[in-house]
């Protein structure tokens, strides 16, 4: 973790030692929160519209509205973006057996191979947890990403679904025509 303030100009060396010839540096985060003006320090010029924050609530404002790869002084380049609203895992499935993998490990030790550790007899991971070797946390967090995991799968089946049965174009889903409107008798 990087502390920066593009205003005062503080922490900017750091970051510029990332940025090197044949290198990009990324910048994501939620709209306000400054990446265009990080963009502008590290680039030393005004080279990315940006505005004040809201005097009302003294959040940023929704400025850059497209990506933009900029050349920094020295070599490597920064790639501004606007701003992310939401982040999702894709196919996260085999990312987070790598990221919990101790887990996957205990998994292993269970009676049933489809165990759900939800109070199943012989469950090593509800027992990993009972005597603290497994902690809650860990476990929330990935209770909580295998269950985003699946929702991502569910919605990309649907859309896989809605394409082969060609009700999906372009990006939108197409839609019946509604029913003419019944007629009724001398209205």
């Amino acid at each position: 973790v990087l502390p920066v303030s593009a205003e005062c100009g503080t922490g900017l060396d750091p970051l510029r030692a990332l940025v090197a010839p044949g290198r990009t540096l990324g910048l994501l985060g939620p709209s306000g929160a400054g990446k265009s003006s990080l963009v502008n320090a590290l680039a030393g010029a005004l080279v990315m519209p940006t505005q004040a924050i809201r005097r009302v609530d003294g959040k940023g404002r929704h400025t850059t509205t497209f990506r933009a790869l900029v050349a920094v002084p020295g070599g490597g380049a920064v790639l501004d973006t606007p701003g992310v609203r939401a982040v999702g895992l894709l196919d996260g499935s085999a990312g987070l057996d790598r990221a919990f993998a101790d887990i996957a490990e205990l998994a292993t030790g269970c009676r049933y191979a489809d165990c759900g550790h939800d109070g199943e007899p012989a469950c090593a991971v509800r027992d990993a947890l009972d005597h603290g070797e497994l902690s809650h946390r860990r476990w929330e967090s990935w209770r909580r990403l295998q269950r985003e995991v699946a929702y991502e799968s569910r919605r990309r089946e649907t859309r896989l679904a809605a394409e082969r049965r060609g009700g999906w174009r372009g990006g939108r889903r197409r839609t019946a025509r509604p029913a003419a409107p019944p007629t009724s008798g001398g209205f």
